[in-house]
């Protein structure tokens, strides 16, 4: 992966947790159309699979053009027709034979909705109860996002020379957005339940830590289990959140972080602890440290920030050892020296400065 397409990506993922409601995914859909007529193509024949390549190249898409009976997300006209197509995000408010007066005939309105409608019930404006199925069978064009995210990556995967590198760089960061804000998530693998009590036991071992952990110059103590969002994108981790004070300024407390990432389905599970920016979690932390210099650790790799917190992540060193090690007992030390080392950080980077 290049780095352009690895910066598009972590660009949309960020842009998903500010920009992530119904108008905005609608938007957002709307300008890939307009800056590349391959998305455009693949977007409207998505729906209106009678619509070839060169039809698309003059279709003209519009937001939200203002209709006696409301303004559907995007509207356009070819061979004096009229199509429609309107996103639904956990609305389930729907008016589907009420844009017939604007598109006429039920195959040409789309519908996109980011949760299966296909065996729900419709109360119509007349007040009857329509079957989805029965929608379909009317010719209305109903989908889901998970549907068009699934056609995008397969148009991609089966004609990987049609894109530039620029183009699937934009294509592949806007299905990571589109991926974040409908909530889809793709679970390729048989689930394993027989290893879950290691996790059970990860997690009650850091609340032991927590009460154990602690120096001559601070206290640690647990807070509560929790998740957090590193990377941005489903929060595949469990740990804990505790609570620290600096016995030298007892009067600020700092909440931290310390759990397990296994979101990564060819990734070995990652150890990490972070301190969120925010006023009232980690940010006294981050204080602490100055303006010098981030060092790697004698347990962690280079610590960065990303996503508004700061991170350290166990080396893969102590990771190995961790995995070998027969006794729980040894696992627990190379956990407490990681905290340790990590709570001690700021007194040690001034030292090195």
């Amino acid at each position: 992966m290049d780095n352009n397409s690895t910066l598009t990506k972590q660009f949309f993922a960020s842009l998903a947790d500010r920009v992530y409601n119904e108008n905005r995914l609608s938007d957002i859909t709307w300008v890939m159309c307009q800056i590349s007529d391959d998305f455009k193509f693949s977007f409207v024949n998505f729906f209106f699979e009678d619509l070839e390549k060169e039809d698309c190249r003059i279709i003209e898409i519009e937001r939200e053009i203002q209709q006696d009976e409301g303004r559907p997300d995007f509207y356009f006209e070819f061979d004096n027709k009229v199509f429609l197509i309107e996103n639904k995000i956990n609305d389930r408010n729907h008016h589907f034979h009420q844009y017939l007066q604007t598109c006429k005939d039920p195959s040409y309105l789309g519908y996109i909705t980011n949760y299966t409608i296909k065996d729900e019930d419709d109360i119509n404006e007349n007040g009857n109860v329509n079957k989805w199925k029965e929608l379909y069978n009317e010719g209305f064009r109903v989908h889901t996002w998970e549907e068009f995210y699934d056609y995008m990556k397969t148009s991609m995967e089966k004609d990987p020379y049609t894109l530039n590198e620029e183009e699937r760089s934009l294509w592949e960061g806007y299905l990571v957005y589109v991926k974040k804000v409908c909530s889809i998530i793709k679970i390729n693998k048989v689930m394993k339940l027989d290893g879950l009590y290691s996790l059970y036991s990860f997690v009650a071992i850091l609340k032991k830590l927590c009460c154990e952990v602690n120096g001559s110059k601070f206290t640690i103590s647990y807070f509560k289990e929790g998740q957090v969002d590193k990377e941005k994108c489903e929060c595949g981790n469990n740990g804990v959140i505790f609570r620290l004070i600096y016995n030298s300024d007892p009067e600020k407390i700092i909440w931290g972080w310390i759990g397990v990432y296994y979101n990564l389905e060819n990734v070995k599970p990652q150890i990490w602890i972070g301190f969120s920016k925010k006023d009232s979690w980690g940010k006294k932390y981050i204080d602490k440290l100055g303006h010098n210099k981030l060092i790697e650790g004698q347990t962690f790799e280079l610590p960065y920030y990303e996503n508004n917190a700061l991170w350290f992540k166990l080396n893969e060193k102590q990771m190995n050892v961790f995995e070998k090690a027969i006794k729980v007992e040894e696992q627990e030390v190379i956990l407490k020296e990681f905290m340790e080392e990590v709570i001690n950080y700021p007194e040690a980077l001034k030292v090195k400065a």
